[in-house]
């Protein structure tokens, strides 16, 4: 019964096995890398820094409403007949709204120097990831 087993697993591995080349190595290294995900994520945390010092610059639009309605009951106020024929007291309502456009206009260049910043350390993000799919591939090929 061992015996058997053991030729099943033989037959099994055999058969389920496929043939690796340097160049499929190299490629799964590529695609399943710890290393390699880890500087694709910062690279595009490194995008997504740029995108934000540019936000910066850029102006920003605002928009307040507001509705109101109060009733003056302990005022004096001059009762109304409405169109039911019903007395009600008068009563004040209104609305106000706001839009504002608000641009940086100087800040010590503290904008400018941020997307530079951001541009550099995207650049850096890119070399980084170059670099660690070198690695990677000499890694592979040195075994």
């Amino acid at each position: 019964m061992k015996k058997l087993l053991g030729l099943l697993v033989l037959l099994s591995t055999a058969a389920f096995s496929r043939e690796l080349t340097l160049e499929s190595a190299i490629d799964l290294a590529l695609e399943n890398g710890k290393t390699i995900k880890t500087s694709e994520l910062s690279k595009e945390n490194a995008k997504l820094n740029v995108r934000r010092a540019f936000k910066t610059a850029l102006p920003t639009v605002t928009y307040n409403g507001q509705y109101q309605r109060a009733e003056h009951e302990t005022r004096n106020m001059i009762e109304t007949i409405d169109s039911n024929g019903t007395v009600g007291l008068k009563s004040k309502s209104g609305y106000s709204q706001t839009i504002g456009l608000y641009q940086p206009l100087f800040r010590g260049g503290a904008i400018t120097g941020g997307i530079l910043g951001a541009e550099a350390s995207k650049s850096i993000a890119d070399i980084y990831l170059l670099s660690e799919k070198r690695d990677v591939r000499l890694d592979i090929i040195s075994l």
